[in-house]
């Protein structure tokens, strides 16, 4: 059972689906309360949105790594100390290529 209260008098409203233990309350056919068609710009520019946040709060913590890597004379992919090695050769570790 459901309730809806508007300005001029209270609802009730019961909607008991075919599923067997299953209710579902619903407001009448003039009320909207669910989303039923989405409206499709704003679905997708807030699924860009939360995809770009997601992507950010994954990569951002590994640029930082690197950079600390970097800054310090170590590999960046694997962390080996790469100081006293020549400057053109990779990482005797993982084999990565340096970046000048």
């Amino acid at each position: 059972m459901c309730y809806w209260l508007t300005q001029e008098r209270r609802y009730s409203v019961q909607y008991v689906t075919d599923i067997p233990h299953a209710r579902l309350s619903l407001p009448p056919k003039w009320m909207p309360a669910l989303p039923l068609h989405p409206l499709w710009p704003g679905f997708a520019l807030n699924t860009l949105f939360y995809a770009a946040l997601a992507w950010g709060l994954w990569q951002v913590p590994l640029a930082i790594r690197r950079r600390r890597r970097r800054a310090k004379g170590m590999c960046v992919r694997c962390g080996y100390d790469l100081k006293g090695l020549v400057a053109e050769a990779g990482c005797p570790e993982c084999g990565a290529a340096r970046k000048r």
